[in-house]
């Protein structure tokens, strides 16, 4: 990848929900202690909270963000 690729990845990265993004490699990272069980449970957990972020765009909808014309 080109320093200019790596520029456009990082940029495009930063644009997107970070409570996403932070959540799949702490479930990759928290699984290696738990039982299969636990694990899927603390998956559960994170998505959850991911899903209720303020910064996912489907809340920022639901919210009135971009409804009838509004700017975004």
């Amino acid at each position: 990848m080109s320093c200019a690729g790596a520029g456009e990845l990082a940029h495009d990265l930063a644009h997107l929900p970070q409570t996403c993004l932070r959540s799949d490699p702490a479930s990759a990272l928290d699984q290696w202690d738990l039982s299969f069980e636990a694990a899927m449970a603390n998956e559960l957990r994170l998505d959850a909270t991911a899903l209720a972020a303020p910064d996912l765009a489907v809340n920022r909808f639901v919210a009135g963000e971009g409804r009838h014309g509004a700017a975004s």
